[in-house]
């Protein structure tokens, strides 16, 4: 029997899922029995030759940082400081890098929606959350009696072009999202992204765990709820998760309900 294959898209599919389930470390390249007894190898001394690294992996290892995505962070801090406006913060998240999809509906609604980063069809309409994923949003805000005229729309990532973001990269949208949220002042935001979750929360666990779960949240000066659920496009590949994002999506309506 012929080895099966993923394909890419499968292989992208299983990435995204385990990364949304909190995996953030790959141990070996190949299956391994942690568990059992220790090898000679693992047992031998540390004044043994180092063992083979494959050549795919001292790939990784050498990568040059990519410098035209760097950011000073120093810099940044006191950049995002000196915003008293929306309107500042927009113009110096285009300074950082061109084109950012900035963000979508009504700053003064008092709920905010945070997904992870913008989609090619964003970039088209220049708006978060367009196409396919964003017509789910769409659906999601209607159940629950809203749209994009009464909630407030954007991510942790502004920025196309991305691939797989970098710690650096979530740094610096972490910290434009943290002054976003601050100058915009919801007293919710719902967090439809693993990463964006973890990245306000400071945390390593995964969505499937945080999800569900109101968390209290100072930002800056500003005091807010946080509740972090599943991201659309996850949704749209996952369907049988939509239960539980529709049981959270009925918290955040409760919430916002009663404020």
């Amino acid at each position: 029997m012929s080895e099966s294959v993923m394909t890419r898209s499968e292989a992208l599919a299983a990435l995204t899922w385990w990364r949304d389930a909190g995996v953030d470390t790959l141990i070996d390249e190949a299956p391994r029995d942690w568990l059992g007894a220790a090898s000679a190898e693992d047992r031998s001394d540390d004044h043994q030759a180092p063992a083979q690294v494959s050549p795919a992996r001292e790939r990784r290892q050498l990568a040059p940082a990519r410098s035209d995505r760097e950011v000073d962070t120093a810099a940044l801090a006191t950049t995002l400081a000196g915003c008293d406006t929306l309107e500042a913060l927009r113009r110096a998240v285009e300074s950082i890098r061109a084109r950012p999809i900035f963000a979508d509906g009504d700053p003064t609604s008092g709920v905010m929606i945070v997904g992870e980063t913008a989609a090619p069809d964003d970039d088209r309409t220049g708006k978060p959350f367009s196409g396919p994923a964003g017509d789910l949003l769409d659906k999601m805000l209607a159940a629950i009696g809203r749209d994009r005229t009464s909630a407030y729309i954007s991510n942790l990532l502004l920025w196309r072009g991305f691939g797989q973001a970098t710690a650096a990269d979530i740094a610096t949208g972490a910290a434009v999202l943290r002054r976003h949220i601050e100058l915009a002042k919801p007293r919710a935001v719902l967090v439809m992204s693993g990463v964006a979750a973890k990245a306000l929360l400071d945390t390593n666990v995964g969505i499937t765990q945080l999800r569900g779960h109101w968390v209290d949240q100072t930002v800056g000066d500003h005091k807010l709820a946080l509740l972090p659920t599943f991201n659309p496009a996850y949704l749209l590949r996952y369907p049988a998760h939509k239960r539980m994002a529709w049981a959270d999506l009925l918290m955040f309506k409760a919430k916002i309900d009663a404020n």
